[in-house]
């Protein structure tokens, strides 16, 4: 502490999080005085109690719902930290507030049309484009995460991109797509959960531009019509009968990462001869394949 000056001291001091944090600091020696008069913002909550020790704050932050609002006619600005429905946020514009994390729900959706999502969106709500009509859709890039069945039924869209924001997809968020053949998915999306895909079915462009990435035994099949398939890099598993029933698949390359291969993965695949995989990988596709096949194994 010693070495800092009263200005580094006010930047280190914004990662504070209790006012008695705040309190003590000033206390430790007289150039570190007067320090929360400094703040033109407030960089922990505000109550009727802290206001005083703030008196220059002109922009008030809000980091909850329960935060109270100050009008009293220092404060020009407000900007809300907490989660708000797009359609609560245009009163917020209109004050020239700003809204960090909106959330973008079903009724949004029926009111602006399914074809654009606002760039300034966040999240899409649980069930958000449930049964929508729409074939093919770009996910802005502010998005962060997609929540609960949040695709549901959309049977009419073939393609969806994902953006490089992403960073969570909730349970079931693309459940019954059952026409999506192309899926763009980011990089470092850290979490994809169970039955994100089920029931895709025709799944088949699945480009993926992460380095780790693992697939949660989820199942996804190829349409009929591939003849070949190289398996991404970025996976670690490939669940219980992923590939069956494709009948035209005759090659199929998994790379040394892969860890997990389910059972019957590539059952009445009556056309596959080669499958083309690490060393010592032998051992994790006995179980995955047909007893009766006729197929070669080649080394990466």
């Amino acid at each position: 502490m010693a070495t800092l000056d009263c200005y580094s001291l006010m930047i280190v001091s914004k990662y504070f999080q209790l006012f008695s944090d705040y309190e003590n600091v000033e206390c430790v020696c007289k150039k570190f005085a007067h320090n929360m008069e400094r703040f033109h913002y407030n960089p922990i909550p505000m109550n009727k109690k802290t206001r005083k020790f703030f008196p220059k704050v002109e922009t008030q932050h809000l980091y909850s719902k329960n935060d109270i609002w100050f009008n009293d006619g220092l404060i020009f600005k407000h900007v809300i930290w907490y989660e708000v429905f797009y359609h609560n946020t245009f009163p917020q514009k209109e004050h020239g507030n700003v809204c960090k994390r909106i959330l973008y729900t079903e009724m949004d959706r029926l009111m602006n049309g399914n074809s654009t999502i606002p760039n300034d969106v966040c999240s899409l709500g649980n069930r958000c484009y449930q049964f929508a009509n729409v074939k093919e859709l770009v996910i802005p890039q502010n998005v962060t995460s997609l929540l609960n069945a949040c695709f549901y039924g959309c049977v009419q869209l073939t393609k969806l991109q994902l953006p490089t924001t992403l960073n969570s997809v909730d349970v079931n968020a693309l459940i019954q797509c059952t026409n999506l053949i192309n899926l763009i998915i980011p990089n470092y999306l850290a979490t994809i959960n169970n039955n994100v895909l089920f029931g895709n079915e025709r799944l088949l462009g699945l480009n993926v531009f992460s380095e780790q990435f693992n697939v949660n035994g989820k199942k996804i099949q190829t349409t009929k019509q591939v003849t070949s398939f190289t398996v991404p890099n970025c996976f670690t598993g490939i669940g219980t009968s992923c590939f069956a029933n494709c009948e035209s698949l005759q090659t199929i390359v998994i790379p040394q990462n892969v860890l997990y291969i389910g059972k019957k993965c590539f059952a009445h695949c009556d056309a596959l001869r080669t499958i083309i995989i690490g060393k010592g990988m032998n051992q994790l596709i006995s179980e995955s394949i047909d007893e009766s096949s006729h197929i070669t194994f080649q080394s990466l």
